[in-house]
């Protein structure tokens, strides 16, 4: 595993164990031996030159004939055939820990070995960890949270109430105003993460109470950030707070995207495409640059934006980039005219605006590898952050920057959410100061 750049690989894994058993580190590598054995044992079959490698040395025993059940700190029966019940989400998690770090193909064999005929119930799981990270990722590519700590709780430790995803500060700024995040505070917040497939997501009952008893405990607001699964590109997230304590449960909807706190605690706006904006893409199947190219029509060669009777014109690397800008928003096909050789395809906008977060889950969802999988995977940019690397992706900054540059020849415009008053009258309730205007 080292030959090929992953030197953290069991340290990553023996952590993930540790979190499974929620016991001492001893009692961890008796279960390690015991449930995972037979599972390395093949996988490393066709790496036996690399085992001593792991730090692992030689197991010193062979796969145990017959089930031995062992029974954790928590009473909790297991068996070398599989994990507990209980332990899904632990597995899940470790399976995460591998997949920022592991290749596709590494991370494909691995999880076969180790989660067998739990494969849908796991899978489960791990969509919902992985929301979790792509909610993490968008918050700092946003700029505006100063802190985001996720909270990694223990059944032990499950009395009467359940941690959040998240511990979070925000520290935004007020777009509409022109105020920025040194005229606030700082929000603290507790983050449950949810996801749904539905137009609309309920949270109620003892999950509710336990979150909200947690949440009391150490005197920070709750906010709940919905993943709305419908609507895959672009990327919709609405966040509410958890103010009306009276209600037994809380229903949140896409039309929260507006009224609820994310426009706040984002500092989100729009850029808006001017109507009637068409753009003409020139491809050339003999172009042998570094340019991008379409499968069907060759390599993009000019970008032409028209908008308002206006012609702007984009060649070489600056057409590729101002092409998967908008790409973002949804271009699609409405003629083609072959010239010389060269394809001219002209393109219309589906969707017309875009907040920041979108173009940013849009940009950096781009990139593809040689066997064409989307390069864009949170859990694998969180690890490279943690690690100090930088993963060379779009942040609001350069999204601004650009955006500018088209709102000053009137390709874009800028809009924000919501109503400004009440807006102002939000952010100055999660710690903004009043300006003097």
């Amino acid at each position: 595993w080292r030959r090929y750049g992953y030197p953290h690989f069991h340290q990553v894994v023996g952590d993930a164990v540790d979190e499974v058993h929620a016991a001492a580190v001893a009692e961890a590598r008796r279960l390690e031996c015991s449930l995972l054995t037979s599972a390395w044992r093949t996988l490393m079959e066709r790496r036996s030159d690399q085992f001593d490698l792991l730090g692992l040395g030689d197991p010193g025993c062979s796969p145990p004939n017959s089930s031995v059940q062992l029974t954790g700190s928590a009473g909790t029966a297991r068996t070398e055939h599989g994990p507990p019940r209980s332990s899904k989400m632990e597995l899940a998690k470790a399976l995460r820990q591998v997949r920022a770090i592991a290749t596709p193909e590494q991370y494909t064999d691995i999880r076969s070995i180790l989660v067998g005929s739990l494969g849908a119930e796991i899978g489960q799981a791990e969509d919902g960890l992985s929301e979790e990270d792509e909610f993490a990722l968008l918050c700092i590519l946003m700029g505006t949270c100063t802190d985001l700590a996720p909270l990694e709780q223990k059944h032990s430790i499950a009395i009467g109430s359940a941690a959040p995803d998240f511990l979070a500060r925000f520290k935004p700024g007020l777009w509409i105003r022109s105020l920025g995040p040194d005229r606030h505070t700082g929000y603290r917040c507790f983050v449950e993460v949810k996801s749904t497939s539905k137009d609309k997501v309920t949270i109620s009952g003892a999950h509710l109470a336990k979150l909200r008893a947690f949440a009391d405990g150490f005197g920070h607001p709750l906010v709940f950030a919905v993943r709305f699964l419908r609507f895959a590109e672009p990327a919709l997230w609405v966040m509410v707070d958890d103010s009306q304590r009276t209600r037994r449960s809380i229903t949140i909807d896409v039309s929260a995207f507006t009224s609820g706190l994310r426009p706040i605690l984002w500092d989100e706006h729009a850029y808006m495409l001017v109507p009637g904006t068409t753009f003409v893409m020139t491809f050339s199947p003999e172009a042998s640059g570094n340019g991008m190219r379409n499968v069907a029509y060759g390599e993009l060669v000019e970008l032409r934006i028209v908008t308002s009777g206006v012609t702007y014109t984009r060649a070489g690397g600056e057409a590729t980039i101002a092409a998967a800008f908008f790409e973002a928003y949804g271009l699609e096909e409405t003629s083609i005219l072959t010239v010389d050789g060269r394809v001219h395809v002209t393109y219309s906008a589906r969707n017309m605006a875009l907040s920041i977060a979108d173009l940013l889950y849009g940009f950096n969802r781009l990139a593809r590898d040689e066997e064409g999988r989307i390069v864009y995977d949170a859990g694998r940019v969180l690890r490279q952050l943690a690690d100090g690397l930088a993963p060379g992706f779009a942040t609001r900054q350069f999204i601004e920057s650009f955006a500018g540059n088209f709102c000053d020849m009137r390709v874009l415009t800028a809009c924000g959410y919501g109503n400004p008053v009440d807006n102002f009258a939000r952010w100055l309730e999660t710690g903004g100061t009043a300006d003097s205007g």
